[in-house]
């Protein structure tokens, strides 16, 4: 992200000049603590703020972010596939506004982190959830799919779970779909790991919601030559903290194959305690929770 550039003919009139003049002078520090560009449009019209925008778009090589609180600014957005996030106030409340838009009550609440993911999204590039001292987590594109191909090629790694689906491209089709349904709707999901020294996609692990539980599914797997190296539990820990400190969630369940000792582990290692057992199409699985104080 190059810059981020603000056209808010609302917000302006709602706050008044004193107070609208304050939050643009945070915002712009905020900005400018990263060494990112801020324009600040200032027009008569929707239609001539739509020509400078799409100026300063193509004069930075396409690299904005643009927030507006005009309808009319963000289907344009929308339409051209420029990334764009809403601030709302009472001047739109009526408003239609793109389907998948990036909403905000207060750009006072605003930090550049949320600013610098509302821009991967716009353009489709993965956000990295969390770092740890050998992984990188960050969520799943396309161009992964044929690595985990080789990943679910070995049998032990599918004895107690579901493998791909039978094609690249079916399961290509449906990397696509969950990134659009999953990860933009709820903001998580199953993430991949990164091996920081070799750049490999070494597995997954991530958190999920299931309508039958209050609260969301920690799921890992882990390709069967990183098995023993303690990975998972890494990769597991710092996904657990990203629920607790960014998604704030106490409630978190793991569903095991009952003959998979290794996970069973992992689970106990991490502080879940087993709760029952669950029939899954047939096949007995130990069900562990956990709570996160």
């Amino acid at each position: 992200m190059k810059g981020v550039c603000t056209y808010f003919p609302r917000l302006e009139w709602e706050l008044g000049d004193v107070n609208y003049a304050m939050v643009m002078e945070q915002l712009q520090n905020k900005i400018a603590e990263r060494e990112t560009d801020f324009c600040e449009v200032i027009a008569y019209s929707e239609e001539s703020a739509l020509e400078i925008i799409d100026r300063e778009v193509m004069s930075n090589e396409r690299q904005l972010l643009i927030l507006t609180d005009s309808s009319r600014m963000a289907q344009h957005c929308a339409d051209w596939q420029i990334p764009y996030g809403v601030v709302l106030c009472k001047g739109n409340q009526q408003d239609s506004f793109p389907q998948g838009a990036y909403c905000m009550e207060s750009l006072l609440d605003v930090d550049y982190e949320y600013l610098e993911r509302i821009y991967q999204r716009g353009k489709e590039l993965p956000w990295i959830i969390a770092e740890t001292e050998r992984l990188i987590i960050r969520e799943i594109t396309k161009e992964d799919v044929p690595r985990l191909y080789e990943l679910y090629a070995d049998e032990e790694i599918t004895r107690y779970m579901e493998s791909l689906l039978p094609t690249l491209q079916e399961e290509e089709e449906y990397t696509k779909n969950y990134i659009r349904n999953v990860y933009q709707f709820y903001g998580y999901g199953i993430w991949v790991l990164i091996e920081k020294t070799s750049g490999e996609l070494i597995g997954r692990a991530g958190l999920e919601y299931h309508d039958d539980f209050d609260g969301l599914e920690l799921g890992f797997m882990l390709g069967k030559k990183y098995w023993h190296k303690g990975y998972a539990y890494e990769a597991c820990r710092a996904v657990l903290a990203y629920g607790r400190e960014e998604l704030e969630q106490k409630y978190y369940r793991a569903l095991v194959h009952v003959q998979n000792a290794a996970s069973q582990k992992l689970c106990e290692r991490l502080g879940f305690e087993e709760c029952g057992r669950v029939d899954l199409s047939g096949i007995c699985h130990i069900d562990y929770r956990k709570c996160e104080e």
